[in-house]
């Protein structure tokens, strides 16, 4: 007698999709491209290699990583191993700040949003003592995300501490 295997989402073939949620600058297409250049995963689609193209051509010209200010809103990814396809969703914070203006534009992105296999919310450790930033920042992600279990949706959310590494010395308990 066999046992049958787990059901584990790496045996899900099906196309999976990532949001990112979390205010510009906050490193979402830094740890995208993170995964690019360290071939954890590799692109699918022109647009995706045409995107970490000029990505590369910035970091070699300016020895950083350019602000995308969400034209990177869908990249589609293979991961060369299993090669499991997936997609990432950006939802940059000028998409999040919608809510308090355009409403129906607001509620379009809940229900992209909907979609996602997992939603990954992404705060900056750095802004953790400008109390008005940070508020402003979990408050919008966390309106994002009850509009979202609203609807019913049950996916996975992790929320990521990003650039921990700039917080002052004196916020930290060494």
């Amino acid at each position: 007698m066999t046992t049958p295997l787990p059901d584990f989402p790496n045996y899900d073939k099906r196309n999976k999709i990532i949001a990112l949620l979390g205010y510009t600058g906050v490193g979402k297409t830094s740890l995208i491209t993170a995964g690019y250049f360290q071939n954890v995963i590799h692109s699918k689609d022109a647009f995706t290699k045409r995107f970490f193209q000029r990505i590369e051509d910035e970091l070699q010209t300016y020895g950083e990583i350019p602000l995308t200010l969400g034209e990177a809103s869908t990249l589609s990814f293979i991961e060369p191993r299993s090669r499991n396809e997936f997609t990432v969703q950006d939802f940059s914070g000028e998409h999040i700040k919608l809510e308090r203006k355009e409403e129906a534009n607001y509620q379009g992105l809940i229900e992209r949003a909907n979609y996602a296999d997992t939603l990954i919310c992404m705060l900056s450790a750095s802004n953790f003592y400008q109390k008005t930033q940070i508020n402003e920042e979990v408050d919008a992600i966390q309106t994002f995300v009850n509009k979202l279990r609203g609807l019913g949706t049950r996916i996975p959310v992790v929320v990521v501490l990003t650039k921990c590494d700039t917080v002052p010395r004196f916020y930290v308990n060494v």
